[in-house]
């Protein structure tokens, strides 16, 4: 993008509907951009990627986590499973 030193309302109509339709393209590209990386499969593939690679050490973690906080973890679950069958109702 480029700055012209011109004040915008010295500018003539022509001259500002070009930065107008350049910004305007700009922002699609980013926009598309973000839409890639952001798309459902690509965040699916991002996380698969960090659970392979720290996937074991993630699951140790947890399985500390739930040997030393057994009543926290069993509360979240019974908290979650009736949350999950009173949603039916």
């Amino acid at each position: 993008m480029t700055i012209d030193t011109l004040d915008d309302s010295q500018k003539d109509p022509a001259t500002l509907e070009r930065e107008i339709n350049q910004t305007r393209s700009e922002m699609n590209r980013t926009l598309d951009a973000l839409e890639r990386k952001l798309s459902p499969g690509q965040l699916l593939d991002q996380c698969l990627s960090v659970f392979g690679k720290h996937g074991g050490e993630l699951a140790e973690n947890l399985g500390n986590s739930v040997k030393q906080n057994p009543v926290p973890v069993a509360l979240t679950a019974v908290g979650l499973m009736w949350m999950m069958f009173s949603s039916g109702r």
